[in-house]
């Protein structure tokens, strides 16, 4: 019975092996003989190196880049419906008349990702680029989705969150100063070296959330759900912590 289970180790352990020599040689291939619309429809290029890639008009529907340095590559006309590319980094990214119905860009870096009008992107993803590049000063996001958004450094000065769901968003030094929180959704979010400053969180849910080096000076958590929250050592005035699930208003 050993040497059967041994064998099985040893049968997969090779298997595993070709697949990964097999999904490097694909990267390399990428890299150095760039081909345009290459069909990489389902492949697994999950945390591989493609930065600078051409990939201009590849089909990637269904492929799986979670993870995936894709800083400054080029995917205009690409197909990425359907992809995962969750964590992928897409920073100075070419997305040009790209199709990215359906795709997963949780936790996505889309700092600086060029898009127009001919790309085709889901509303949610839309306005986090949009969040992400444009700056403005006091934006409406009342009941926004923007669960799983990086909004890594984002400016959101006074903006109205008011409800928004940024469960397992990451804020990681944002801007936050005199923003609107009530009743906002910030579960298992990051928000390590935030600047909250006179930020409202009256009853909001903070469940897990990760407020580590955060400028908490003057925020109000009148009612606010901090169990498990990772906070300073000392909690500011206003604070309640209380062990309740917040109620749903959009």
């Amino acid at each position: 019975m050993s040497i059967q289970i041994h064998q099985k180790f040893t049968d997969l352990l090779v298997k595993e092996s070709k697949k990964l020599a097999n999904k490097w040689h694909l990267v390399q291939e990428i890299l150095f003989q760039p081909v345009e619309g290459r069909n990489l429809s389902g492949v697994d290029l999950s945390n591989t190196e493609l930065r600078g890639a051409n990939l201009i008009g590849a089909n990637l529907s269904g492929a799986n880049l979670s993870g995936a340095n894709l800083s400054g590559a080029n995917l205009s006309d690409a197909n990425l419906s359907s992809a995962d590319l969750n964590n992928a980094d897409l920073i100075n990214a070419n997305l040009s008349n790209a199709d990215l119905i359906r795709t997963n860009l949780r936790t996505t870096n889309l700092k600086d990702t060029k898009i127009d009008s001919g790309t085709k992107i889901d509303g949610k993803w839309y306005l986090v680029w949009e969040i992400v590049n444009q700056r403005v000063f006091g934006r409406d996001l009342i009941c926004a989705d923007l669960t799983g958004a990086n909004l890594n450094g984002v400016d959101l000065i006074g903006a109205n969150l008011r409800h928004a769901n940024l469960n397992g968003a990451d804020l990681t030094s944002a801007n936050l100063i005199k923003a609107n929180l009530r009743g906002v959704n910030l579960r298992d979010a990051k928000l390590n070296n935030a600047n909250l400053r006179d930020v409202d969180l009256t009853n909001a849910n903070l469940s897990r959330a990760d407020f580590r080096s955060a400028n908490l000076r003057g925020v109000d958590f009148t009612g606010a759900n901090l169990m498990e929250a990772k906070l300073k050592n000392i909690f500011p005035q206003k604070t309640q912590v209380v062990d309740a699930s917040l109620p749903i208003y959009c």
